[in-house]
């Protein structure tokens, strides 16, 4: 198997877990069940049980710049300025959260 195939097998991964999750939550009890606590409690346990990739994921640092280059496409630039405007308009200035 080659790297690129198991890169693509790994980033499908947690997408199929949560997909699978949810559609045995539904069979079992219902669509109600169906909660982001229920899906995050799942995607917690694929965590656990793949530590390396869920860090690859989640926790490892990359070199992407959102919004702040000209290279960046315009759609991009868009998406995080109304980002930028929701955040601001919910908490305020992003850098006085947690400041008494």
């Amino acid at each position: 198997m080659s790297i690129k195939t198991r890169r693509e097998r790994e980033r499908a991964q947690p997408r199929q877990l949560i997909i699978t999750a949810a559609r045995e939550l539904a069979e079992a009890e219902g669509w109600d069940a169906v909660t982001t606590r229920r899906l995050a409690d799942t995607y917690l346990n694929f965590a656990v049980t793949r530590p390396a990739l869920y860090e690859a994921m989640f926790v490892m640092p990359i070199d992407v710049t959102f919004g702040g280059t000209s290279e960046t496409p315009a759609p991009l630039k868009e998406a995080f300025g109304g980002l930028d405007l929701l955040i601001d308009h919910l908490i305020g200035d992003p850098s006085q959260v947690g400041r008494s």
